[in-house]
């Protein structure tokens, strides 16, 4: 089984977390869920680089390095091009001001309050499920 390590965004706007439906062809895995903003970490970067720049390129947002808190890894079964692998997320957190307009390149926007997360978890991707599972609601 192939494993990878990805970095994900859990953004926070408001009451609002801002995740992605990935409905797109460019999607590797968790086609039409809802997910955090990230993916690979390519070779020569650091975990924070490879964060800001696949935020960059899925979304109008431009993070720097001191808006992100590490607040954990997750390790979870997945997919990708339906073949199961394994993923360790490094998971950060970043707030960002309220009056920021935020659009999504890669999938959907998706702004869900906390409740409406926890209300439709069978609708995320493994590794987001994990992050709020895991390292939000421990």
């Amino acid at each position: 089984m192939q494993h990878f390590k990805i970095v994900m965004a859990l953004i926070e706007q408001g009451n609002n977390y801002l995740l992605q439906l990935r409905n797109g062809q460019q999607q590797a895995g968790g086609l039409n869920l809802v997910g955090c903003f990230g993916g690979q970490i390519e070779d020569g970067e650091t975990p924070e680089q490879a964060l800001i720049r696949e935020v960059a390129e899925e979304s109008s947002l431009h993070l720097q390095t001191a808006d992100l808190e590490h607040i954990g890894t997750v390790r979870v079964r997945s997919e990708r091009h339906n073949k199961p692998i394994t993923v360790d997320a490094l998971i950060y957190r970043t707030m960002i001001p309220r009056p920021t307009k935020v659009e999504a390149r890669e999938g959907e926007l998706v702004l869900w309050t906390e409740e409406e997360v926890r209300y439709k978890l069978a609708k995320l991707t493994p590794a987001t499920r994990a992050c709020f599972e895991q390292l939000i609601w421990k």
